[in-house]
Order: C-alpha cells, then sequence, then structure tokens
C-alpha cells in the first residue's frame, strides 16, 4: 500500500479518522493525503412573502474566509503527533463530496481510502443517505471505516492511561 486517501468533513470523528491513517501509514510506509470537498452555498437561498423576496445571497468575502479557514484546519491536522516522519499531503477541491472524493480517489490512485462515519442510524441514512456507505460501494480500492463509536473508545483509554500515570 502506497497512497492512503483521507476525505474528511470537519465534523468530530475528524480526529479519529485521521489518527487511524496516520497508524496504517506508518505500519506500510503509505503516504496519507488529507482532503476535503468544500461545498459552498452558491445559490441564493429564501422564499417569497407577499410580493417581497426575502433572502440570504452568499458573500464571497465569507465563502473565501471560510475556505481559507477549512484549509487551515486541513494544514493543523498535518501537525498532529502521530504524522511525523510520515509523508502527507492536504488537498481541497469545490464541488459534490461523494463525486469528489471518488476523482481525487481514481487520480491519485489511492490503494485505501480512510473515511469517518457519524452514526447517525439507518433512518437517516435511509432519508438523506450515506457518504461513507456510498463511498464503499463506488471505490475502486478497500475503504476503512472508523466508526464514531472508536471515538468514545479513544476517551476512554486515554482517561485509564492518566490514571495510571497519576
Amino acid at each position: 500500500m502506497k497512497r492512503i486517501l483521507v476525505p474528511l468533513d470537519f465534523s468530530r470523528i475528524t480526529d479519529c479518522t485521521v489518527d487511524t491513517a496516520f497508524k496504517l501509514a506508518r505500519a506500510t510506509g503509505a503516504t496519507v493525503k488529507l482532503f476535503h470537498v468544500f461545498v459552498p452555498e452558491r445559490e441564493p437561498v429564501g422564499y417569497m412573502a407577499g410580493n417581497a423576496y426575502v433572502g440570504y445571497f452568499p458573500d464571497p468575502g465569507v465563502l473565501a474566509r471560510e475556505r481559507a479557514r477549512r484549509e487551515g484546519m486541513l494544514r493543523q491536522l498535518v501537525r498532529r503527533p502521530l504524522a511525523v516522519g510520515i509523508s502527507t499531503e492536504t488537498m481541497m477541491a469545490d464541488g459534490a463530496v461523494i463525486d469528489g472524493i471518488m476523482s481525487e480517489s481514481e487520480a491519485w490512485k489511492a490503494d485505501m481510502i480512510v473515511i469517518g462515519s457519524h452514526g447517525h442510524g439507518a433512518l437517516h441514512d435511509l432519508l438523506l443517505g450515506s457518504i461513507s456507505e456510498a463511498i464503499l460501494h463506488k471505490a475502486c480500492c478497500p475503504v476503512t471505516v472508523v466508526p464514531s463509536r472508536l471515538m468514545e473508545t479513544e476517551k476512554v483509554d486515554a482517561t485509564e492511561t492518566d490514571a495510571v500515570s497519576a
């Protein structure tokens, strides 16, 4: 394995997902690419109230600042202690999330995708869909899904380690 693609949404599962990818990379000597698809609201959102239109038109300055903030978040993840000694890249793309992940996976020739799962449940996934599940079905390489319950396990492990060292 030479290339691990890590799609991120900066949700609460991000840290576990990134750490899992770095552990796999350390074990295999792979390069990690931290990848985020930026989906800005470019279209006006609103409604008609009588004869008046009430809505929101995205400010290009706000979108640029948000994009820069997320790029900074990607760069910050590379500075994690587990990343030391691991070849790591970052990339951000615009567009639809699933299409963006699949396109980058194919273009970069990823050997594995490591993606987090929010664990919303079957009803949520049925109604709104699950990005991790879509990637599982569409990917041409192995996919490791980091479950949200892993976060709780890692918190317990850290607490036990702190208690033992005290």
